[in-house]
């Protein structure tokens, strides 16, 4: 039997966009915290989720978010992001320490990032084992990085975390002392796969 991580505690749903993970977290007791800086996602007025229309990022403040056409591309400007967006706006940034802070949160039963980008610098300072389990969708779509960056990521994390499910698009870590017992789903890093089927099961099922 697989053991749950989602325990009724706080839950970061970064890029919450469908609000999918957010009303499966609520559904299993969890309280959320639901970040988007697109200017068409809107709070969904949904029990035990607090929106927020922010970017979370490695630095606060306004910052350019690209417009493209595919709504689920849009991201935090950065020079690749010229010829790809149709128009740019001005979103309000926050750090996971200023969500942390502002909401009281010491410990997160899950943080899932689907960020577009932003997940890289968040992911290489990441400040301990703050979290059970972090799921993060890599982007390398909006902008091409080496395998070394990933790699760097994975050795930095890995103080703290196993990497659990490691997919063509998705990568779980989940605390060290958590991880016993879980399944496993790792093959040859995610970045060397051809994009398959995405399938990260958050451990609260």
């Amino acid at each position: 039997m697989v053991p749950t991580l989602l325990r009724g505690g706080w839950v970061l749903d970064a890029g919450c966009r469908d609000l999918d993970f957010a009303r499966y977290a609520v559904a299993k007791g969890c309280q959320v915290l639901a970040l988007d800086p697109s200017p068409d996602v809107e709070d969904p007025q949904i029990g035990g989720v607090i929106f927020e229309g922010a970017a979370v990022a490695g630095v606060a403040g306004k910052i350019r978010f690209a417009m493209t056409e595919d709504l689920e591309a849009r991201h935090l400007a950065t020079a690749c992001s010229r010829g790809r967006a149709v128009s740019y706006v001005e979103v309000c940034a926050v750090t996971l320490a200023d969500v942390m802070r502002e909401h009281g949160v010491a410990m997160w039963d899950c943080v899932k990032m689907d960020i577009e980008g932003s997940e890289y610098e968040i992911l290489k300072a990441w400040p301990g084992p703050i979290a059970s389990q972090i799921a993060v969708e890599f982007h390398d779509h909006v902008e091409r990085r080496p395998a070394e960056v990933y790699e760097e990521i994975e050795a930095h994390l890995g103080a703290w975390y196993t990497v659990v499910v490691r997919t063509a698009g998705d990568t779980l870590f989940v605390l060290k002392e958590h991880a016993v017992g879980l399944p496993l789903a790792i093959g040859a890093p995610w970045w060397r796969f051809d994009r398959g089927d995405k399938n990260v099961p958050w451990y609260g099922a």
